[in-house]
């Protein structure tokens, strides 16, 4: 399928002017993967007759904040990773709304031997920390969600490689999480977790490999969460409305 290609190659893929019902949309995902989000499905913002959609917008999945860089999964290891793509269908869009995408991968790929060697020797622990950690402290009391904020999530292991493999590709990546990560270890002795978080956010917010995207009406839109890592300006737009689904790729094998 062209749009796993492109996922694949660019972490990302991206189609304009689709006309798309909810049905319609849960279908044409799961000709990639499963779209049965272990998290998600039963909570407000899921539609009765297609759970496996969350409703992005006011009062939905995430609200009208600003949000902070993260991966759908941010709290979770990666070895406990399941829904790997994200999809989001434009329903209504807003002109000045811009969701930032990081591709993690090509930021890995341009450091240098000696520099990949070092973050190989990092270890970490995410923790969601039952609070809405994704939008800026001013905002969290008009989060996205009480009950998204407040789920919780218990790891199988006590911390997990910064460098990941992605399981189709075998491609290396930097695994950045910045709300998350608690916790840090290099060659199994604990480090400075705050000088972690530091390095890893000059080093990816000074990156070239980001683009820039403002959705329109009949947008459809895929990323690999392992990949990328994704941010989104306040909506000011407050009748803008996304539909999201989270998938893997157990279809294409």
């Amino acid at each position: 399928m062209e749009i796993v290609n492109e996922l694949l190659e660019n972490g990302y893929s991206i189609r304009h002017n689709q006309e798309l019902n909810m049905s319609e949309l849960v279908d044409f995902c799961q000709q990639i993967g499963d779209t049965n989000d272990d998290v998600l499905g039963h909570m407000h913002f899921n539609p009765k007759d297609n759970p496996d959609i969350s409703l992005v917008r006011e009062g939905g999945l995430f609200g009208t904040s600003e949000l902070e860089w993260h991966s759908n999964g941010t709290c979770c290891h990666l070895d406990e990773f399941k829904e790997i793509v994200v999809c989001l269908y434009c329903v209504e869009g807003c002109d000045e709304t811009t969701l930032s995408v990081l591709n993690l991968r090509d930021v890995f790929n341009d450091l240098t031997p000696n520099q990949q060697s070092y973050w190989r020797s990092i270890d970490v622990q995410l923790n969601h920390g039952g609070r809405p950690m994704l939008v800026p402290e001013s905002d969290q009391d008009q989060h996205y969600s009480e009950e998204y904020a407040n789920f919780t999530h218990t790891h199988t292991t006590e911390r997990m490689p910064i460098v990941g493999t992605h399981p189709i590709t075998n491609e290396e990546f930097l695994y950045w999480q910045p709300p998350f990560i608690t916790k840090a270890w290099r060659y199994g002795f604990k480090t400075d977790v705050d000088d972690i978080k530091e390095q890893l956010r000059e080093l990816m917010e000074n990156s070239v490999h980001r683009k820039e995207f403002i959705f329109k009406k009949g947008d459809l839109f895929f990323m690999d969460q392992l990949l990328t890592l994704h941010k989104r300006s306040e909506v000011v737009n407050h009748n803008r409305e996304l539909w999201r689904l989270a998938l893997d790729y157990t279809n294409i094998k």
